[in-house]
């Protein structure tokens, strides 16, 4: 059993464990604070014996028990986290007075069963350490103690539900972006490869291949984690030479590495998926010779990725309009890549530029998610 299940887990057993832990460690405490404490009507001056302070806490341990589970399970849940303040702290204020008048009732039986004192000579006085201490200075740290604990662990689990979340969703949007190739981009590239089966059958054949790996690529290697730079940069390669074939007009296309890319991770579709939407959102049919060209460099585990497309548009488009076409992108690479990539977009009236750093994993080993990354975006640039 790990330290995450024996704190956090739901089940029966394992709460059973942990609330046996934290009770056999306050009243650990509690016996070790009474045993400097006097045995008789005059506190501290004589120490008590082992025994008699566990005597002591078995007077006073039921009050603590039945306080923490009323608090811990109804006051907070019913009350306090549904922001009913004024009843809550009604409430506990009620609780600390019927635990200070408990506790009183229950030293006032401890001097008289144990000591012998009877019960017309125990006064607030020689009880007041059982009526202040134990039933209102103890019960106030205890509830805090327990409360403090309850509200770390509902903190964390929020924590960790919110991160699930945002898993979920990011892990929806990569769903989507497998869905997300154009229509016109399928249709035309059907249609090219159907021009080229009887005119050049071998071609037609690669364009096939071409195809099925590409739409095998975002369907179904696509559901893991990271993928190996190479793959990407293959299927980016795969996508532009569909794109030329495919599109009517004459389009230019360079694409240039730099670097080492073997044995680098990346998140997948996450290059390919600038460049489509470069083509969807830009690229018009009227523009007579468009050009793109991508140019890839790596510097040790540090990516330079720029996406030149030039003649894509009629018209100069401002750098924040362009940015809001990569809004989905935006913000999948600020959860994977959380303030550790670069985006910078640069537009004029011949060009859009895109300029991404982000950091790439190395020593990947298959099935794990542990990543090892040498050094991060801010420190190399």
């Amino acid at each position: 059993m790990t330290g995450y299940e024996f704190i956090f887990s739901g089940g029966t057993v394992k709460r059973l464990y942990r609330h046996c832990l934290f009770w056999m460690v306050l009243a650990v405490h509690f016996i070790i604070q009474n045993l400097i404490t006097g045995g008789n009507v005059y506190e501290a001056l004589k120490a008590r014996s082992f025994v008699d302070s566990c005597i002591n806490a078995l007077f006073f341990f039921p009050i603590y028990i039945l306080s923490v589970y009323t608090f811990i399970n109804v006051l907070l849940p019913v009350y306090f986290f549904r922001r009913r303040y004024t009843l809550f702290f009604l409430l506990v204020t009620g609780l600390l007075i019927f635990d200070f008048a408990a506790c009183s009732i229950s030293g006032a039986l401890y001097l008289h069963f144990i000591l012998q004192i009877p019960f017309n000579k125990i006064t607030l006085s020689n009880n007041r350490y059982n009526a202040i201490v134990n039933g209102l200075f103890l019960p106030i740290v205890i509830l805090g103690i327990t409360g403090g604990i309850k509200f770390a662990k509902n903190w964390y689990l929020e924590q960790k539900e919110t991160e699930r979340l945002a898993r979920e969703k990011i892990f929806k949007d990569l769903q989507l972006l497998k869905n997300q190739l154009h229509p016109r981009f399928l249709f035309y590239s059907l249609h090219t490869v159907k021009k080229h089966i009887t005119l050049q059958p071998l071609l037609a054949a690669n364009l096939i291949l071409q195809l099925s790996d590409l739409l095998s690529y975002i369907l179904y290697e696509s559901d893991r984690e990271w993928v190996l730079l190479d793959k990407e940069i293959e299927i980016i390669r795969s996508y532009v030479e569909l794109q030329k074939k495919s599109s009517t007009n004459k389009l230019e296309t360079e694409i240039t590495l730099a670097g080492v890319t073997s044995g680098k991770y990346i998140s997948p579709l996450l290059l390919l998926s600038f460049i489509e939407n470069a083509f969807d959102e830009f690229l018009k049919e009227t523009q007579e010779a468009p050009s793109l060209h991508l140019h890839i460099a790596v510097n040790d585990t540090l990516l330079h990725y720029q996406l030149c497309c030039v003649g894509f548009s009629e018209n100069q488009l401002d750098a924040t309009v362009i940015k809001k076409k990569f809004i989905n992108l935006e913000k999948q690479m600020l959860f994977i890549y959380p303030g550790t990539h670069q985006l910078e977009i640069i537009s004029n009236e011949e060009s859009i530029t895109l300029l991404l750093k982000l950091p790439l994993h190395e020593n990947f080993i298959p099935g794990s998610e542990k990543m090892f990354t040498r050094n991060e975006v801010n420190e190399v640039i």
